[in-house]
């Protein structure tokens, strides 16, 4: 029984010896000195044949975080890509915010004769997080969804500031349908259903930072990978840097 009390209090005094040597950490995003840089410089695209790496960014053997772009679809919605960053364990975390999504709906109507001189009805849904049409309508809000915050060169970063590990989709192409709704003697009416996904619209043609924290024992080590999509699915990676 001693022993065990014994152990519980050695493992208490660790904690808070490891809660205690905390303190706030920062780094400013492209200054390099005296922190570790992997140059890196690979090419990830969802069409082409390297579609995903991982990143051993602290260089313990351990994959730290997933960049990705991967085909998916079918036979009725055609192929789309989905990029992601993913955090592949509990101590690796990415830089965010939190934010409301606001995902409007768009409604349009097309009616034409075809042909055989059949009326065909079109009824068309667009939604996107922007309104097309100043009197689209609100479809449904996402309260406080974790984004991932694209930085700039000389950004400042803490560790006090809002990481989480987590998967973040970062672009997405466009997903279309359509569906069969209704035939009648002269008529045929169908529902067209697109879905923009520009909620998660990481920028296009530039270079930006993604901010991270690895947590080590009692150290909080802050970095940065460095990136540019050369459009929605092709992504440059640069290089990794962490203090």
């Amino acid at each position: 029984m001693k022993k065990l009390l014994l152990f519980f209090s050695l493992l208490n005094v660790l904690m808070v010896g490891c809660i205690s040597e905390r303190h706030e950490e920062s780094i400013i995003i492209g200054q390099k000195l005296g922190l570790e840089v992997d140059v890196l410089n690979l090419d990830i695209e969802g069409n082409g044949l390297v579609h995903e790496a991982d990143l051993d960014v602290n260089h313990d053997d351990i994959p730290d975080f997933k960049l990705s772009s991967v085909i998916d679809g079918s036979p009725g919605i055609g192929k789309y890509v989905t990029v992601t960053l993913s955090c592949l364990h509990k101590d690796a975390l990415i830089k965010g915010n939190l934010m409301n999504d606001t995902v409007f709906i768009n409604r349009d109507t097309t009616i034409f004769e075809n042909d055989n001189h059949r009326i065909i009805i079109h009824d068309i849904y667009k939604y996107t997080c922007h309104r097309i049409n100043p009197q689209d309508e609100i479809d449904y809000i996402n309260f406080q969804t974790f984004k991932l915050t694209p930085l700039e060169e000389n950004t400042y970063i803490g560790t006090s500031q809002l990481f989480k590990s987590d998967t973040i989709i970062l672009n997405q192409t466009s997903i279309s349908y359509h569906v069969f709704k209704r035939e009648e003697i002269d008529t045929s009416e169908f529902y067209y259903f697109s879905y923009f996904n520009d909620c998660n619209s990481f920028p296009i043609g530039s270079v930006k930072y993604i901010g991270f924290k690895i947590n080590e024992d009692c150290n909080q080590r802050l970095g940065w990978i460095k990136i540019m999509f050369e459009d929605v699915v092709k992504i440059k990676i640069f290089e990794s840097v962490i203090d």
